[in-house]
């Protein structure tokens, strides 16, 4: 008696998932991977039509923006880096707030 093609389910190499469930479980990663992609470029192309600016213009400004971790025998503290006029401009045009210089202050404990 021969099974219908539908009803035989084969195992991977190691057995332990079918070949069929691998292949949907592969095909979402690829499909979430794509929807991911996609809404990252719609993110940069409305930042950069907000802001009249190139992303690379955009992303070079920002990179430059650090938040440094500083310990010592006093305790802890972060600290953002002072930003620059271009990079206030960029974020008052996009509506987020500048940030605190100082973002974290956690004495030593004693």
């Amino acid at each position: 008696m021969r099974l219908p093609r539908a009803a035989v389910v084969h195992l991977s190499r190691d057995g332990q998932e079918p070949q069929s469930e691998r292949a949907n479980s592969i095909e979402e990663r690829i499909r979430a991977h794509v929807v991911l992609c996609w809404l990252a470029l719609l993110l940069i192309r409305i930042i950069e039509t907000t802001t009249d600016e190139t992303w690379t213009t955009i992303r070079r400004e920002l990179d430059r923006l650090h938040l440094g971790t500083f310990t010592g025998p006093t305790g802890l503290f972060r600290q953002v880096t002072t930003l620059t006029k271009p990079q206030t401009d960029l974020l008052a045009k996009l509506g987020i707030p500048t940030p605190k210089q100082i973002i974290a202050l956690e004495p030593a404990p004693r």
